[in-house]
């Protein structure tokens, strides 16, 4: 019986586990970050310390039936291995898609901004397409 929970316990865990971030996706993470572009809804480090306390990691990330399971199996090794890593995991992935969304916002902002001066006979056709590639710039992560 004892074996049978572990093995379940087991195969959860190892189906649970986050994926990793492409590092494609890292790069360009750091490249808003570097442009101060980067949004932390969620700090990484913290997610990889609270994932040492059994649950905390899969909590902190709102995974309630996930941090209950993590409460359960504290007691194996296995425990030790995986949380801490999701826990950073899951903050990295979180906060690579908060940054890409607010990118995209300031982007269309800006986009629809030029337009209208376009539009208002502000601009040229020239003027236009420097400021859209100039925006395009700003925006892009490479």
């Amino acid at each position: 019986m004892f074996k049978k929970i572990t093995l379940s316990c087991l195969i959860f865990c190892l189906s649970a586990c986050t994926t990793p971030l492409s590092e494609l996706k890292k790069q360009e993470l750091k490249a808003y970050e570097e442009k101060g572009l980067k949004v932390t809804e969620k700090s990484e480090s913290l997610g990889r310390t609270l994932g040492f306390l059994p649950g905390g990691g899969s909590f902190y990330h709102g995974k309630i039936a996930m941090g209950a399971v993590s409460v359960l199996i504290f007691p194996t090794l296995l425990y030790l291995i995986y949380e801490p890593h999701n826990g950073y995991e899951d903050a990295l992935k979180r906060n690579y898609r908060a940054t890409k969304e607010y990118v995209r916002d300031l982007r269309t902002n800006d986009l629809i901004q030029l337009e209208e001066k376009l539009n208002a006979n502000k601009l040229t056709e020239e003027e236009y397409s420097q400021e859209k590639e100039k925006i395009r710039q700003k925006y892009s992560a490479f």
